[in-house]
């Protein structure tokens, strides 16, 4: 059986010690650290475009998924206090959604078309034999 004279690499108490074996050198310095961080951070910003429409678009689908959970949360909650603060909440992020859609829909992110009396009323319509189907059965 041969005796392998080397440090041991999982042996961190020859680290920093005599026996350690390290012989290389380091002329890295915080200004290679900084210029380095700054590097990086160009190129992810490079990779990583995001523009208005994209970061709106992820708010206001945030939101939209934030009131849907608020209103699942309304629903499910037997504490009078607690209800109210839900709703609180709900009516703020339902706000805050609304107002995501205008600055968008004013700035050409979100276009829509108005309802006109026709559509209005088919709408009003198909909820009313929707509340139908879903209460007189």
């Amino acid at each position: 059986m041969t005796t392998d004279n080397r440090p041991n690499p999982m042996n961190f108490k020859d680290i920093g010690s005599k026996n350690a074996n390290y012989t290389g050198t380091s002329n890295y310095s915080a200004d290679d650290e900084e210029n380095e961080t700054a590097s990086n951070l160009e190129a992810a910003q490079d990779m990583v475009s995001l523009d208005d429409e994209s970061i709106a678009t992820d708010v206001l689908t945030t939101q939209k998924g934030l009131c849907k959970m608020y209103g699942t949360a309304i629903t499910e909650v037997s504490c009078p206090n607690l209800r109210n603060l839900l709703h609180n909440q709900f009516s703020e992020c339902a706000d805050d959604q609304f107002h995501t859609f205008q600055y968008m829909n004013e700035n050409g992110m979100y276009e829509t078309e108005d309802a006109g009396t026709e559509k209005m009323d088919e709408a009003k319509q198909t909820f009313a034999e929707k509340e139908k189907e879903t209460f007189n059965k």
